[in-house]
């Protein structure tokens, strides 16, 4: 009797429609070609660094600050800087006086009225010491100019209207110039995005400037983006690995197309973000066209 009951209760099932949980991007296009793009500013990520090395004295600016192009960022050090060009100052006054002392000794011999007082190389002695101390005055100038430099460098401005992406940098800590493997800021404008797609080789022809695309962000679909063309980087690269870097050995080559898209809020799209982006197919045996070509170079 239970086993006939618990046979009616599993013989018709109820099956509830279960939806994926990503569900799968549809177009319209009649053929395509897909790629992976990923976002970034249009401005592409500017990685900030300093001139010169030392302990840096302030920073004023936070994550996600909107700043103006030169807009100062940090300071490093200054005091040695600063104690230099003094010491460039004082030596240039030196120089001033000595340059005025041995011109008065020139001009003395030269108005001498009777050139029997003197000999011809007393008086090309005195012209050489006092063009020779008119340069130490130059060369002072030159060093202040240079101590002046170096003050203003110390101070690190924005070259760009943008955003603060990322801070990696305190107050107290030592800046390192040149290149660094973690920057001490990175910057963007992020008034329009951009998305980097690649699309692998063997599809390139499949593809032009012309040919409508869209993006769909990772994971949500529903967000879907109407893509602008804006240029091609004529320059076939090795596919990134998921890592993001080329270490990884692969044999698919990539062609990086740039599309843009407006920044709205709403859809709450980050730079980093991937995107499953299609292209609209052609169906002519075209590459891109030449004058984008052009237009890039």
């Amino acid at each position: 009797m239970l086993a006939n009951t618990l046979f009616g209760l599993t013989k018709n099932p109820k099956r509830k429609n279960i939806e994926p949980k990503n569900p799968v991007a549809q177009t319209s296009y009649k053929s395509e070609v897909a790629g992976i793009g990923v976002v970034e500013p249009q401005s592409e990520i500017i990685k900030i660094g300093t001139s010169i090395s030392g302990i840096i004295t302030q920073v004023y600016v936070n994550v996600g600050d909107k700043i103006s192009k030169d807009d100062i960022l940090f300071t490093v050090d200054d005091r040695e800087a600063k104690a230099n060009l003094q010491l460039k100052k004082v030596q240039m006054i030196s120089a001033k006086i000595d340059a005025a002392q041995k011109r008065s000794e020139f001009e003395m011999y030269r108005n001498i009225p009777d050139q029997r007082a003197y000999s011809k190389d007393e008086v090309n002695k005195k012209k050489s010491a006092y063009e020779i101390a008119e340069q130490k005055v130059k060369e002072a100038q030159a060093e202040i100019a240079l101590s002046e430099v170096v003050i203003e460098k110390s101070t690190t401005k924005s070259p760009i209207d943008g955003e603060i992406l990322k801070l990696d940098t305190r107050v107290g800590e030592y800046a390192q110039s040149g290149v660094l493997a973690t920057p001490l800021m990175l910057i963007g404008d992020l008034s329009k995005l951009h998305l980097r797609v690649e699309i692998d080789e063997s599809q390139i022809a499949k593809i032009s400037s012309q040919n409508q695309a869209v993006g769909y962000l990772r994971g949500n679909p529903k967000v879907k983006v109407p893509l602008n063309f804006v240029r091609v980087e004529p320059n076939v690269v090795p596919k990134v690995s998921i890592s993001g870097t080329n270490d990884q050995k692969i044999d698919s080559r990539v062609l990086q197309v740039i599309y843009s898209f407006e920044n709205n809020e709403n859809s709450k799209i980050f730079v980093g973000q991937q995107m499953d982006v299609y292209i609209e197919a052609t169906n002519k045996n075209e590459k891109l066209e030449s004058q984008t070509m052009q237009e890039v170079k």
